[in-house]
């Protein structure tokens, strides 16, 4: 992972985008037509980015005993709108 953040295989949010992190990574995957690797559902940007839902876009990782492991994974939809 390191010499792949090194060398621009994977692109990281910078620090500090606590709390807009989530905007970033969807924006940059969808400008260069990539992928994420997170556990996350991005559940409030589903809507706008219907592509989060595609098969092969978001993956998984956990780092077990030192191992990467990435898993092909489709986030949870989205709840429905709730109507006022």
């Amino acid at each position: 992972m390191e010499k792949a953040i090194t060398d621009a295989t994977v692109v990281q949010p910078p620090a500090g985008t606590e709390g807009r992190g989530d905007a970033l990574v969807i924006s940059i995957a969808e400008e260069v037509r990539g992928g994420i690797v997170s556990n996350d559902n991005f559940a409030p940007f589903q809507r706008a980015n219907p592509w989060l839902r595609a098969s092969g876009r978001v993956m998984g990782a956990t780092h077990p005993q030192g191992v990467w492991v990435f898993n092909r994974r489709v986030p949870n939809p989205a709840p429905p709108a709730q109507r006022r």
